[in-house]
């Protein structure tokens, strides 16, 4: 697994990939199936993509706060 982030402006990126079988919907999957749309729900934008090693990834951006926000 990597992880990449960087601050670009008033965003942060952040892209997690690995070189795993990519994502494969699983019936006896153990989870809850929500770590996908939770973090759909927390980032400003998200996309996934196969990655060229065959796994996923993720890149997600959040956008910083300005101080005095709410």
């Amino acid at each position: 697994m990597r992880l990449v982030a960087s601050v670009d402006g008033d965003r942060v990126h952040v892209t997690v990939s690995d070189d795993g079988c990519g994502m494969v919907p699983r019936l006896d999957s153990p989870g809850l199936g929500v770590g996908l749309p939770f973090i759909a729900h927390s980032t400003d934008t998200l996309d996934i993509a196969h990655n060229d090693a065959g796994g996923t990834e993720l890149r997600m951006s959040f956008r910083i706060p300005v101080q005095g926000e709410g």
